[in-house]
């Protein structure tokens, strides 16, 4: 009968030696200073890259201007058009690694220009993203469990 105490000292080197897998949230430029003080990279996913933000560079997760700027634009045409257009065109397992790439394996944030709650690009690519690899992608520092309420000033 092995020695306990080795099995356990063998499976915390282990648990130890294991490698962390990066997190991904979704999140909006405005977030950039609270991102960079968490050590979360920011990936930009939008069509049209902030010019005041330093961030790595998505493009091939980008709405195209066409859907952008669809002149019978409703949530659930842009949600088809987003599906069918851009993300069908992608190997969701090739999607992951390319970001594991770009951001050296650390935590990244896919952002855009939204707030949490607006109807947004990044919570199609979320969810598309969750379903077909089954990494749970979050908004990052909302809860599922709390309601994003923010006030506006006008």
């Amino acid at each position: 009968m092995p020695n306990l105490f080795v099995f356990q000292i063998v499976l915390t080197i282990f648990a130890t030696n294991k490698k962390q897998s990066m997190k991904i949230y979704t999140s909006y430029f405005a977030k950039g200073k609270t991102l960079k003080a968490h050590k979360i990279k920011m990936v930009c996913i939008a069509l049209y890259p902030p010019t005041n933000v330093k961030c790595l560079n998505m493009p091939s997760l980008a709405p195209t201007h066409s859907i952008l700027y669809d002149k019978y634009r409703t949530d659930d045409r842009y949600t088809h058009r987003y599906l069918s257009e851009v993300l069908q065109k992608l190997d969701p397992q090739k999607v992951l690694s390319d970001l594991t790439e770009i951001s050296q394996g650390e935590d990244i944030a896919l952002c855009c220009y939204e707030k949490p709650d607006v109807f947004c690009h990044r919570h199609i690519l979320a969810k598309w993203l969750t379903d077909r690899t089954g990494v749970v992608i979050e908004e990052y520092g909302v809860s599922k469990n709390t309601q994003v309420i923010e006030q506006s000033l006008f």
